[in-house]
């Protein structure tokens, strides 16, 4: 970690990391369980926590990202929520939920 002066950004790499961590830990238990009991109502539900954990990690890995170089004054962009990858998760989540442009006009009024 290459800027860990700011004691809110390492918190977020490290809660990014421990949802990653948990999204790849119920990954494979959920190839597991799926082999093992060939149930689908449980294999579902396991594939969603891993859809949740991962959108909560890679979230987190933007922010963290985002305001550790919103005060580099090399950086284009001013990070948070005009930052281009936190406006590209923010589409990408919005068409994957069926809102279409819904998260852009949102994310451009924040």
């Amino acid at each position: 970690m290459a800027t860990d002066d700011d004691p809110d950004v390492a918190g977020m790499r490290v809660e990014a990391r421990i949802f990653l961590a948990i999204a790849t830990f119920l990954a494979v238990a959920t190839v597991v369980y799926g082999v093992a009991s060939a149930e689908e109502a449980g294999t579902a539900m396991l594939f969603l926590a891993v859809g949740m954990a991962a959108i909560v990690g890679c979230y987190l890995m933007v922010q963290a990202r985002s305001h550790a170089d919103a005060g580099d004054p090399d950086r284009p962009g001013e990070g948070g929520a005009g930052d281009p990858a936190a406006q590209g998760l923010l589409d990408l989540l919005a068409r994957a939920f069926g809102l279409g442009e819904l998260g852009h006009d949102r994310a451009s009024r924040l």
